[in-house]
């Protein structure tokens, strides 16, 4: 099942589910809400499992949110 997904949508399963994770958790994050119960919400077992975050943007979330937008 996992390979076809990756063939029809040409992203791997966890890739597509990190990123559909991190795109639930920006507005959460962005209203303030704790990251703790930001990673709970958005599936996460543990608040440091929430490391994906950093790993695919390059910043924690709080320096997410106090970097300016680029072109800014």
């Amino acid at each position: 099942m996992l390979r076809t997904f990756a063939a029809d949508t040409g992203v791997p399963f966890g890739r597509w589910r990190t990123s559909l994770r991190l795109s639930a958790a920006l507005p959460y994050l962005a209203a303030g809400e704790p990251v703790g119960r930001v990673a709970s919400l958005v599936g996460y077992d543990t608040p440091s499992a929430f490391v994906a975050f950093r790993r695919e943007t390059g910043l924690t979330p709080g320096a997410y949110f106090r970097t300016p937008p680029r072109g800014e």
